[in-house]
């Protein structure tokens, strides 16, 4: 059935999206899968709290699971010496790799605590919120970070990173070729993940659950493209989300608040 989040790892299965954007790029993946997300994910299907709930287990083993799979072999083949090393070679097709690594890690690592998802969704429909927000939050804290930094100390900002200035195949050399070829990647990349939380919180926004409204919504959001960037601003944003699915109600969710609304409309 469709479900709040993204499709994820319960099953020691790379993500098919994320194996996809390894070798199409994320600017091609990315708004394909935004697309889906949305269209399947409509906000009626979380007039109940648990339908928003996320596997704790999981929850628990995602950001080590990154960590281990995706930023370390991403490191240590930026900064390993010599640019043509064999050891720097191997650590960039393990890292290429990493949606087959991330699904077994995450699997393994979930094994480790018990699946408490039945009683969770009965009596526990926020247990899954404290771990997200260190997780997320703490990815988030890192891109922004890197934001700063590359703003502050390398010398690059908005512009210098995300405003391509011609097609990649009318550069002349590889390195030219790659700097515009991810330029053109991080645009549609972010682009379309912003462009869909805006959709969502329209959504929030039509189920009347969004009380700040959608205007100071994307204001908000704007303002943090510019101050911790793009990748900090989706996880905060989805973080924000998580948040008033889990809990405001659909206006028309049954509650007893609604409930006895219409018995006594009904008086």
């Amino acid at each position: 059935k469709p479900t709040n989040n993204p499709p994820n790892f319960q099953t020691p299965r790379p993500n098919l999206f994320t194996a996809l954007g390894q070798v199409l790029g994320i600017g091609v993946i990315a708004p394909l899968y935004c697309f889906l997300h949305y269209t399947l994910s409509p906000i009626e299907n979380f007039s109940a709290l648990d339908q928003r709930l996320t596997s704790v287990r999981s929850a628990y083993a995602a950001l080590p699971a990154v960590l281990l799979t995706y930023l370390v072999p991403f490191y240590l083949t930026l900064h390993w010496p010599g640019d043509l090393s064999p050891t720097r070679q191997a650590l960039l097709f393990v890292w290429q790799l990493y949606p087959v690594w991330l699904s077994l890690v995450l699997w393994a690592l979930s094994r480790l605590r018990s699946d408490t998802m039945a009683t969770d969704k009965i009596s526990r429909t926020q247990r899954d919120l404290p771990i997200m927000r260190w997780s997320v939050g703490g990815a988030s804290a890192l891109a922004a970070g890197v934001w700063w930094w590359a703003w502050m100390v390398g010398g690059y900002g908005l512009r210098e990173v995300f405003v391509p200035v011609a097609l990649p195949r009318s550069m002349a050399s590889l390195a030219e070729f790659t700097a515009q070829f991810l330029r053109w990647d991080q645009v549609f990349g972010f682009g379309s993940h912003l462009l869909w939380l805006a959709y969502l919180f329209w959504d929030l926004a039509s189920a009347g659950m969004l009380k700040e409204g959608w205007a100071t919504a994307v204001g908000l959001g704007l303002g943090s493209v510019f101050v911790v960037g793009p990748g900090a601003t989706v996880g905060l944003g989805w973080l924000w989300r998580e948040h008033i699915l889990a809990t405001r109600r659909h206006k028309a969710a049954l509650t007893p608040e609604s409930v006895g609304r219409l018995h006594g409309a009904s008086c």
